[in-house]
């Protein structure tokens, strides 16, 4: 895909697309959809084609990467904040009613998968509002994906047990539609492997 050889791609990914073996994880509720990707009970599910395994409970087999990116509101197992989206990040995560937001801290109404990824000031997190919590980072923005707010499922302070995804089927689809763009043009095929993509957020 760096190197734009777009046959290669677009064959590579059209035969990932063939097995029938993986698919957009789809939950039940749409504003979760994207987020339980993620979710440790959801570990190894049909989207997942590659990730860094990590054990359950007991295995000595953690993460550390709880250390960085969990909310100091998380105050059984505090972390650093040290993952700070910019606002140009949350610039790219559209609102469901078509609409431009009001300002750059106007955070209604957007793609489902913003709440699924950011924290942003007045958003719940761990069942409390962490505030002036966010005055630790750089940004007044905090990662979600991947932290883990429920804290029984920590190992011990700051560590976790969440497998880290590498590539998901998501990714295929959108290789996908990146390449054969390049090589033909929007045609349908393109079209229907983003618009699976968008539909799974809510966004169609």
């Amino acid at each position: 895909l760096y190197e734009n050889n777009w046959e290669a791609v677009r064959d590579e990914a059209q035969k990932v697309m063939n097995l029938d073996v993986y698919d957009l994880y789809e939950a039940e509720v749409d504003s979760l959809k994207f987020e339980k990707v993620f979710w440790y009970e959801n570990e190894n599910n049909v989207e997942v084609i590659f990730d860094v395994q990590f054990g359950g409970p007991d295995s000595g087999e953690e993460n550390s990467y709880q250390t960085y990116i969990n909310s100091k509101a998380n105050t059984v197992n505090p972390g650093f904040v040290r993952s700070n989206p910019t606002m140009y990040l949350v610039s790219k995560f559209e609102r469901r009613d078509g609409l431009e937001p009001a300002n750059d801290k106007d955070f209604s109404n957007r793609d489902y998968r913003f709440y699924s990824s950011i924290i942003y000031p007045g958003a719940l997190y761990n069942g409390t509002t962490p505030g002036n919590l966010f005055q630790a980072g750089k940004t007044s923005l905090i990662q979600r994906k991947y932290a883990i707010e429920n804290d029984e499922l920590h190992l011990t302070a700051r560590m976790g047990i969440t497998n880290f995804i590498l590539m998901r089927y998501a990714d295929i689809l959108l290789m996908y539609a990146e390449a054969q763009n390049e090589i033909s043009g929007p045609d349908a095929s393109v079209y229907t492997a983003v618009n699976r993509v968008r539909s799974r957020a809510g966004l169609l």
